[in-house]
């Protein structure tokens, strides 16, 4: 948040009400590392929410943004054992819960191979195809 709220005050291009410019606060929002990873998959995997919601809602980061991996939110949040990113990128924002990485595996698999208990119960709650192989 100190790194967000200074951004925004002094290295951001402002409109002329003050606020900073949506796309600087997108660019910015969307820098990737090496990996392709994203503000908001390192938010995911902490369950970070207050975080993810200042990404998603305030700044319109690209929350479908695949890593070099293939993984995108919903596989980082299954990795890190967070249901309630994994609640709010499937049910509230209707990503697809079978979406598979670059190795073929699913959320579901990622949560079973992270021993991710909580994340998995979310999973299998949110009636995901079973019979997928990775």
């Amino acid at each position: 948040m100190a790194i967000l709220n200074h951004g925004t005050h002094f290295n951001l291009d402002k409109n002329p009400d003050g606020s900073p410019k949506r796309e600087d606060l997108q660019a910015w929002a969307d820098q990737c590392t090496d990996e392709q990873f994203t503000a908001i998959h390192f938010a995911s995997y902490h369950s970070n929410m207050p975080i993810i919601r200042i990404l998603v809602d305030q700044m319109h980061c690209n929350y479908e943004a695949q890593n070099a991996y293939g993984a995108n939110v919903v596989h980082i949040s299954a990795q890190g054992d967070a249901p309630t990113p994994l609640y709010y990128f499937v049910k509230i924002l209707k990503m697809d819960l079978e979406k598979t990485d670059n190795r073929g595996s699913t959320p579901l698999h990622w949560a079973c191979y992270s021993k991710s208990e909580f994340a998995l119960n979310y999973i299998i709650a949110m009636k995901p195809n079973l019979e997928i192989q990775d």
